[in-house]
Formats: C-alpha cells, structure tokens, sequence
C-alpha cells in the first residue's frame, strides 16, 4: 500500500490500514511523524492563540489564581510568587521555550507510556507476543486524531472566546466551573476521543490476533477508569 493509500485508508478504512500497518516490518518513522507533527501544530496553535487578548487574559488569571492559592496553603513564598508571576506570563519568551521543551519531552513519555501498559495487557491478558514496538508504532500513528482534535479545540476557543471550550458536551455547559466534576466529565463526551480509542482498538486487535470486541473493552475500560482518577483529582483532559 502506498503512502497516498495508508492516508485514504486511514480516514474510510481504517481495518485495511491497520492491517497493512501490522503485517509490515516496523518503521520508526510510523510513529516519528504523527507525534512531531502533533507537538508542532500544537505549539504553532499556542502562538495562534497567543493573538486573542480574551484567551490570554484568561491564562493570566488562571496562572494568577493557582499562584495566589499556591502562597495562601504556603507552598510558595511571596518572593516565590512574583518571580513566578513574571516568569509564567503568556507570551514571555522563556515561558514559551519552556513550554515547547515540555511538550517535546511530555508527548513522547506519554507514547512509550501507553505503548508499554497496551502491551503488557496484550502479553498477560492475552498471550499476546507483539513486539513493543509495534505497539509503539501503532499508539504513534493515532496521535494524528490528536493533531486534528487540537486543531479544532483551538477553533473552538477562539470562536467561543474561552480557554476552557473543547469540541465535547461541556459545549453545552459554558456556566459550569470548569474545575467541577460535572465539567470535567461533559469534557470526556469528545468524539475524537472515541475515534481515537477506536482506532486503537482497531489496530491493537489485528496486532495483537485477538477479537475486536475484547481488545475495545479492555481499552476503554482502561480509559474510563483513567478518565475516572483524572476526574478525582480534577485534572482537566483537554
């Protein structure tokens, strides 16, 4: 299958991608370039947003509060505090190279993180013997539903003119506090999650020679009980 096919094939056919994908020797560059791109796009889209004085007013005022609560429960100094408040203001230079430094190590950690858990469920609860790094190469390619999901989060933001808006039902909820559970949970109903989860379902399956209905319940499973703990800890999945 040629590279122009793999791309047709993985927005109408995704079985016969994954398939071709899985019967063909590893190529880093499989997961190299999904994961790039993702990380450029979404520093490219920063900047982009960068330009709309609502959203960075409101990323000052949160930076603001988090810092604020960070000197009244005493993990942090006042000195601390307007060191910090200079230093994480959007737009600052260094703020953005650390940032994009961040991205570029956080998003590969996440890959070989979720690659290890996938085949480590493949080998003991499935006997599976896929190598890891076809997991890995697989998990990679997904990251381009991540891509075209950040690229519609930051439409969305800058239509609706708030940095909490995501394309999921929390759209619907704009008067919910954002750190709510209610809010976090609304966030979780994105489709590009589920065609994410879908997909990796999809792929893991035929790697893994296992029935599609089993793989999908033990990958959303996992999600739903990740999703769950982040909802917990009222950590926002964006």
């Amino acid at each position: 299958m040629s590279t122009r096919e793999r791309l047709v094939a993985f927005f109408i056919a995704p079985a016969r991608f994954f398939a071709d994908i899985c019967d063909s020797p590893y190529l880093e560059i499989n997961w190299r370039i999904p994961i790039t791109t993702f990380v450029v796009v979404t520093l490219v889209l920063r900047q982009i947003m960068l330009t709309n004085p609502t959203l960075v007013g409101q990323m000052q005022t949160k930076i603001a509060d988090e810092i604020n609560t960070a000197v009244t429960t005493s993990q942090m100094s006042q000195e601390e505090a307007d060191q910090a408040r200079t230093f994480a203001t959007p737009g600052n230079t260094l703020f953005e190279i650390f940032l994009a430094f961040l991205m570029s190590v956080a998003a590969p950690l996440l890959l070989f993180g979720l690659s290890l858990i996938y085949w480590l469920l493949g080998r003991l609860s499935m006997g599976s013997e896929a190598p890891y790094a076809k997991v890995v190469e697989l998990v990679g390619i997904t990251f381009f539903v991540n891509t075209i999901e950040a690229v519609v989060t930051a439409v969305v933001m800058n239509t609706t003119g708030s940095v909490t808006a995501t394309p999921s039902l929390a759209l619907v909820a704009p008067s919910l506090d954002p750190e709510s559970g209610t809010f976090l949970a609304l966030t979780l109903a994105n489709p590009f999650r589920i065609w994410d989860l879908t997909l990796m379902s999809l792929g893991l399956a035929r790697l893994f020679q296992r029935d599609l209905p089993k793989v999908a319940v033990i990958v959303f499973t996992l999600w739903i009980v990740w999703s769950a703990a982040t909802i917990i800890v009222g950590i926002r999945l964006v």
